[in-house]
């Protein structure tokens, strides 16, 4: 539940922080342009650009790079290299931020809750609005919802997992 609903509020995350650094940094506005086929179904276009992307690269970022860096380091510094990498991996200085912020709430969520199946389900449910808002022609601007949308990724993100709070007592 915690990863699916951190999935619906990381879009709000990814338009602010995108829109904070096209202050510096504007995208072209052909960016996004054609990024999605609409010629193709949207169970096929949900499984291939939300399902297996979210789970090979949490696998990658949050299961192997995160994982082995908190072996020689902290968590939360694996937390960071691995966000920062899997931000680079996307291959788009004008997403950079946007992703790095991303990837940075779901190493947050993989150190918290201890596993990664929450950051597949969170990584997959942002990808398929994400992919939804863009086949059904919808402009999604930043704005108040956007802001908080950042309030509750980062409560979940960083609230203890129901299993901890009942170990620690």
């Amino acid at each position: 539940v915690r990863g699916g609903l951190l999935g619906a509020c990381l879009p709000g995350v990814a338009l602010t922080v995108g829109d904070a650094q096209a202050a510096f940094l504007p995208a072209p506005t052909s960016l996004l342009a054609d990024a999605i086929d609409t010629t193709v179904s949207l169970p096929v276009l949900l499984l291939v650009f939300a399902a297996l992307p979210a789970l090979c690269e949490e696998l990658l970022f949050r299961g192997t790079i995160q994982g082995l860096w908190s072996r020689v380091g902290r968590p939360w510094e694996a937390a960071i290299a691995g966000a920062a990498m899997f931000a680079a991996l996307h291959a788009s200085v004008f997403r950079f931020l946007p992703t790095a912020a991303m990837g940075l709430l779901l190493g947050t969520l993989a150190v918290r809750t201890h596993g990664i199946v929450p950051g597949i389900l969170a990584h997959a449910t942002s990808n398929a609005l994400a992919i939804l808002a863009m086949s059904l022609g919808w402009a999604v601007e930043p704005g108040p919802w956007a802001w908080a949308a950042c309030a509750v990724a980062a409560w979940l993100a960083w609230a203890p997992a129901a299993g901890a709070r009942a170990a620690a007592r």
